[in-house]
């Protein structure tokens, strides 16, 4: 294959000069990338043209060679055009590096045009295996340790005395420019141009070094970005160029002419490297570089360098000799491969200190030439980098260029060949990665191996691009993802922050952290929404997981005092059910500013997102719509616990998969005929408006054989029970609605099949906990929805009842996922059907409900329980930062005892939810006793359902004061759950002669638990066990630790 490329015949079509025809040339390579393997032969085919009209000249005498880019020739040609044009050149290289075509005019009046940014002759370079160029000479033992002991002593003996002095006719509205300098070593200063951004920031910087010359005054900057511009000279840059060309040469005639060389680039080395001209301004620009990222106006994360040629030596040293940059563009750089000579004759890198200098300094200034190889600086770099390289280039050489990005050792770095190029470079190339070094770029991190054990990681910069209004968005594709990852970590810059910066992270669960902790993490696995933020300053960044939004972990790292937050995709969850990815990963981000800048902003903006795309409405909307909503608003809302249920067997039960027919009884909580009574007694008590939840209704109670709701339970009443109870609400005025449990499946249902049961990758079957029902398996709601779920609700509905069904799970957790091949289902298709079913439910009953706040069915939802329970913890968390205690929780009981107050001993029904009332607001022993009492005088001997009401209120209250949260009946022991843990206490109670062997510990339970085993009749085991422990007095000293929680009490009921 050929490629035919017009490197000079289009740019530089010039009028000829007097007397002079020009030519230009066009060159071919047998390979289009000019890249070959060490032996291969490289052939060059050459035409020559006039460069004012293109034509193929036909008269006159060139003279070509190839050589190594050195001293080495292998091959040299003499071409008569009238006879050969085009003409041929062939030859090989054995060792990794370039060959180059030199052409050059042997017939008077014929003038080569030469390639941009360099003289004669015209040049053409191939490389062999770049990838396997290494420097001339091996990095120094001490390099690391003189560098550091440089910058250390430096800021140790001389003060930065940094000096800004403004320019106001560069000064804008925009932005405020200064001339800058920073004293350095050796007495000198070094000096260069600041562009400021008005406002408080953080802004991203773009730092340069120009190339060699008289130095540079700037860019002035945008105003949206931080320009420092810095000079490696002596002296301060004059306005005008002749006053900088002047300097320019006093500072050659002060430092180079003395010791015999040219240049100021060259003067000293042969000294000692303290010597060396480039010393101090190295040291002195990489104080300005620390002086500016400490600036509070600095974005520490988009921290960027640029430069060229010179420019771009300093930039290999500056971005491996200071740790700030996050991004570094190096074109064509000098002060690399300084002994190159070294390899086979090559040419060494500019500005070739060594050969310059007189021959009895040579050998010292070969000794001190690697301190200052950007080769060796190279080594040090580990930020995202891009470099570029002349194929034709005869001042910085690609050798040298190659050299030092083969010593890079970041993982995102690329290099980028220019075919033909010297050392002008291609306009399109500084445009391309002005771009990338402007753009906004996640970090990508791809863990391989398995959670317990990583086996790499693999880092990558992916760009993020422009969203419509503002914003960015980060595109994984999915292919792009390795099968043996098991995490995905995306981490944009702005996402980023500093220990002491002005701000917090947050996440949707109510959690936030300020940015004041040196070392930490936080991960937190389910998300209620898939937003995430980061404040600092006047800006407030927040991430939108769009895709993925049910596998990713939300995570906030600090280490040394640098924070990170970032969503981290679990491949592993997503492979334990499905083969491959089943998604692009795509996450956006937008920028809040201004008043808008926190939590609230936050929200305001993700609602703003969900009422725009029509995920959620507003209670005005829906209202509008369903009557039954605008009840429920205005109504007391009841949620009968359970009319039945079977007890919940223990994880050590050898039973865990009742089979129908072999499952423990259910037993009666509340008889539909007893729930009748309890309705008319509220609407007695004056209560008109009533939305009441009805669960354990269903064919085994509570949970008890789903899925399939139906028969109507027989033990707490039947159907025409049931019947009567719903016909009783209507004629009261009140809403009547059903629970349901859709998600979860037992093998004691009239249902069971296999077919329906989620499975994960390998076939198993995706297993829940331990509820009524037994073992839980996971339903597919794809499968259920397309065989029996419509018929069932509509079954439902058909009872009469109008109020919002209420689907237990769906918005409390994520939802599942199935990987059967016969009915595969993601956990996003598995979210779209829950939103269909819950939609079905709002359309046959008048409105949906659910619990929790997981906003995946948010759209869907009526009504959702147990929010109190979150307001709670969200008081808690406000007293917590006002360094309040929070309150002590109410206390939870759940025991199968016979407790209630019966109509045959109370015969008025509002006089029995009276009673109810009063013993629930039992707190002490003195309460229980009065309300007793007054029992008595009313009503005569209680009956033992009263007695124990009573006992259980006070129980809950004592439990209440020591720490204890819940207290529940399984199977026949009793579980404490504790507020708080404190080791020492609970080993002493469950070491306790009384107790030993009968209390234990549970440390697989969820929170703190305490198990008191065996009480087979808790009627007589309450009194002879429980009601003892919580009311045991302790003898001690001055103090004494309660079992429960870290109360210090004198003497004390435990």
């Amino acid at each position: 294959m050929t490629m035919r490329m017009l490197w000079l015949g289009a740019l530089c079509c010039l009028a000829a000069a007097a007397g002079a025809e020009k030519v230009s040339f066009t060159v071919e390579t047998d390979r289009t990338n000019a890249l070959y393997r060490c032996g291969e032969v490289a052939t060059f085919t050459v035409t020559a043209r006039d460069a004012a009209t293109g034509a193929a000249l036909r008269a006159g005498t060139l003279g070509a060679t190839l050589d190594n880019f050195g001293s080495r020739k292998v091959a040299e040609r003499t071409i008569d055009l009238a006879q050969e044009n085009p003409f041929v050149l062939k030859a090989t290289q054995a060792v990794p590096g370039f060959l180059r075509l030199q052409v050059k005019s042997r017939t008077k009046g014929l003038e080569v045009e030469a390639n941009k940014g360099q003289g004669a002759p015209f040049v053409w370079g191939v490389a062999y295996e770049p990838e396997r160029i290494t420097p001339g000479a091996a990095r120094p033992a001490d390099f690391d340790a003189f560098w550091a002991d440089a910058v250390k002593t430096l800021d140790a003996t001389v003060p930065v005395d940094a000096r800004l002095e403004e320019i106001p006719a560069k000064s804008n509205a925009q932005r405020t420019y200064y001339r800058v300098s920073f004293a350095s070593a050796g007495g000198r200063r070094v000096w260069g141009w600041l562009s400021m951004p008005k406002g408080k920031g953080p802004f991203p910087v773009e730092v340069s070094v120009p190339g060699a010359g008289i130095g540079a005054t700037g860019t002035g900057g945008d105003g949206r970005r931080i320009s420092l511009t810095m000079n490696v000279h002596s002296y301060p840059q004059p306005e005008t160029p002749e006053a900088r060309e002047a300097a320019y040469k006093a500072q050659d005639a002060q430092f180079a002419a003395p010791r015999g060389v040219a240049r100021y680039c060259q003067a000293g080395i042969h000294e000692s490297r303290e010597a060396y001209f480039y010393y101090a301004s190295l040291l002195g620009i990489n104080r300005a570089v620390n002086w500016l990222w400490a600036r509070p106006e600095v974005d520490r994360t988009r921290f960027t360098y640029s430069g060229t040629s010179q420019g771009g030596g300093f930039g290999l040293m500056l971005t491996g000799l200071n740790g700030h940059f996050t991004r570094s563009c190096i074109f064509v750089p000098a002060i690399t491969d300084l002994l190159g000579f070294r390899q086979d004759g090559r040419q060494s890198g500019w500005p070739r200190i060594v050969e310059a200098q007189k021959p009895e300094n040579r050998a010292a200034a070969e000794r001190w030439a690697p301190y200052f190889d950007g080769v060796h600086f190279a080594a040090r770099i580990t930020c995202p980098v891009r470099l570029v390289a002349g194929f034709a280039d005869t001042v910085c050489t690609p050798c040298g260029v190659y050299a030092a990005y083969n010593a890079i050792p970041a993982r995102d770095k690329k290099i980028y060949n220019g075919l033909g190029m010297g050392h002008g470079v291609d306009p399109a190339l500084y445009r391309a990665l002005g771009a990338w070094q402007r753009a906004e770029a996640a970090e990508v991190r791809i863990r391989r191996g398995t959670p317990k054990k990583t086996t790499r990681v693999e880092t990558r910069a992916v760009d993020l691009r422009p969203l419509a209004g503002g914003g960015l968005r980060f595109t994984l594709p999915k292919g792009e993802i390795p099968a043996d990852a098991w995490s995905v970590e995306v981490v944009p810059p702005f996402m980023r922050a500093r220990k002491g910066d002005d701000g917090y992270w947050i996440q949707a669960r109510g959690t936030y952290g300020r940015l004041d902790q040196d070392d930490g993490t936080y991960v937190k696995d389910r998300q209620l929404m898939p937003v995430f933020g980061l404040k600092r300053g006047d800006t407030l960044w927040y991430g939108h997981v769009k895709t993925w939004r049910f596998d990713y972990d939300f995570v906030t790292v600090a280490q040394k005092g640098a924070y990170e937050t970032f969503p981290r995709f679990r491949c592993d969850r997503v492979k334990a059910f499905f083969t491959n990815a089943y998604d692009d990963i795509v996450v956006d981000y937008r920028p809040l500013t201004g008043a808008a800048a926190d939590y609230n902003g936050l929200a305001h903006a993700y609602r703003a997102y969900q009422l725009e795309r029509g995920a959620v409405r507003t209670i005005k909307d829906r209202l509008k719509e369903s009557p039954e909503l605008a009840y429920l608003c205005d109504a007391i809302v009841v949620r009968i616990q359970t009319h039945a249920a079977k007890p919940i067997p223990d994880a050590q039960d050898a039973k865990l998969f009742f089979k129908r027919g072999e499952e423990p009884p259910v037993v009666v909580h509340m008889p539909f005929g007893v729930t009748e009574e309890f309705l008319q007694a509220l609407k007695d008590a004056g209560v008109d408006k009533l939305s009441i939840c009805s669960a354990g209704w269903q064919d085994g109670g509570y949970d008890g054989r789903v899925p399939g709701h139906f028969p109507i339970g027989a033990e707490a009443g039947g159907a025409e029970a049931f019947g009567r109870l719903v016909e009783k609400a209507r004629r009261l005025g009140y809403q009547f609605a059903l629970h349901a449990s859709n998600t979860d499946g037992y093998m004691c249902s009239r249902l069971w099949s296999e077919d329906w049961v989620c499975k994960r990758a390998d076939g198993a079957l995706d297993k829940g906990g331990l509820w009524a029902g037994g073992q839980c398996y996971w339903v597919c709601q794809k499968y259920a929805w397309e065989h029996w779920l419509p018929q069932e609700m509509k079954a439902m509905a058909a009872l009469g009842i109008r109020g919002p069904h209420y689907i237990d799970v769906y918005s409390a957790t994520y939802p599942q996922r199935c990987g059967d091949p016969r009915h595969p289902c993601t956990p996003e298709q598995m979210a779209a059907f829950q939103n269909t079913i819950l939609a079905e439910g709002r359309r046959l009953m008048g409105g949906a409900a659910s619990e929790s706040g997981y906003d995946h069915v948010a759209g869907n939802l009526d009504y959702i329980n147990y929010v109190e329970r979150d307001l709670k913890l969200l008081d808690e968390a406000v007293l917590e930062e006002k360094g309040e205690a929070p309150k002590a929780p109410e206390c939870t009981a759940d025991l199968n005892v016979t407790a209630n107050v019966d109509k045959d001993y109370v015969s008025r029904g509002e006089e029995r939810m009276d009673l109810y009332r009063r013993m629930a607001a039992i707190r002490s022993q003195e309460d229980a006793d009065d309300l007793l009492d007054e029992i008595v005088d009313r009503y005569g001997e209680p009956p033992k359902g009263v007695l124990n009401l009573i006992d259980i209120a006070l129980l809950r209250a004592k439990a209440r004061q020591v720490g204890i949260k819940d207290i529940r009946q399984k199977s026949g022991d009793v579980l404490f759950t504790l507020s708080n843990l404190n080791f020492e206490a609970v080993g002493a109670l469950c070491s306790d002669p009384d107790y030993k062997q009968r209390v234990t510990f549970l440390a697989s339970a969820k929170e703190p638990t305490l198990r008191f085993k065996h009480i087979f009749c808790l009627d007589i085991g309450f009194r002879r066990y429980i009601k003892p422990i919580l009311t045991r007095r302790h003898p001690c000293h001055q103090h004494h630790q309660c079992y429960y929680n870290s109360i210090c009490f004198h003497t004390h009921t435990v």
